[in-house]
């Protein structure tokens, strides 16, 4: 007469944590992009924003254009770029860069002419294509404000898309926009909905 055996617990306890990691060597999916958006106060007459570390960058979509709010804890200048031909770095990519000195707003239509420099588009066979300039300097922070179009036709102009953007904000510690900047971040960024995610913050 063969005898039953019976599973002992110890025995039940590995077919259990057996089943439980058969799915543990499988890649983990994608982190779905993070919406941290602004408080209605903070957005003030703007659609849609959103802050890294200190750093803000507001902003409202128009029918062919955008209007851009920059805020940073600096009274040197600041700066956003768009687009570049690989994330890591300026190439390719259209920037605004501007400053507040007496009481003045002064900015720049820039492109990426290598991987950390860039270039007055006027320079470069390009035009300025920033409208709506405006600025404060106050308490140790800059704003900046202005208005770009989605598409201005500009072989230095980077188009930008109502979906997905790469985009670049920065501040320096002076007026002088050809120093390096104190603080560097690249997002990825949907400009209709506000999402977006960090993928490198210095």
């Amino acid at each position: 007469m063969r005898r039953r055996t019976f599973a002992t617990p110890l025995t039940l306890f590995v077919l259990l944590l057996t089943a439980l990691c058969s799915g543990c060597g499988q890649e983990a999916p994608e982190a779905p992009a993070k919406k941290e958006m602004l408080s209605q106060e903070e957005l003030g007459d703007y659609s849609l924003g959103l802050a890294v570390r200190k750093m803000r960058f507001l902003w409202t979509l128009q029918q062919d254009s955008i209007d851009i709010k920059l805020v940073a804890p600096t009274k040197g200048w600041v700066g956003i770029g768009f687009n570049p031909e690989t994330p890591e770095n300026m190439k390719g990519a259209s920037f605004i860069i501007g400053y507040v000195k007496g009481g003045e707003a002064q900015a720049f239509d820039h492109f990426g002419i290598t991987e950390n420099k860039h270039k007055d588009d006027e320079k470069l066979d390009g035009n300025t294509d920033f409208s709506n300039l405006s600025g404060s300097e106050q308490d140790g922070r800059t704003v900046l404000e202005f208005t770009v179009p989605l598409d201005s036709g500009d072989p230095k102009d980077r188009p930008l898309n109502l979906e997905e953007n790469i985009v670049l904000l920065a501040y320096g510690r002076s007026d002088s926009v050809v120093l390096k900047h104190r603080f560097r971040a690249l997002l990825r960024v949907n400009l209709s909905t506000g999402e977006h995610s960090v993928l490198i913050m210095k």
